[in-house]
């Protein structure tokens, strides 16, 4: 599973060939610094953006 080689084929009777397929990946529990930047600006640019709008409907 570690070199990416381990595969997943669920087959069902309605599906002979498989239905549900893919290979298994190792999951990293803990996200990349950048990622969790790029959310933080991505909401804080959504906010800004929600915020510009509300104060112009109610002006």
């Amino acid at each position: 599973m570690f070199a990416d080689e381990a595969y997943l084929n669920i087959h069902s009777t309605a599906f002979a060939g498989g239905e549900i397929r893919g290979f298994l990946h190792e999951v990293q529990a803990v996200p990349e610094p950048g990622s969790l930047a790029l959310l933080g600006l991505g909401l804080a640019g959504l906010g800004f953006i929600r915020g510009r709008k509300l104060k112009a409907v109610t002006s």
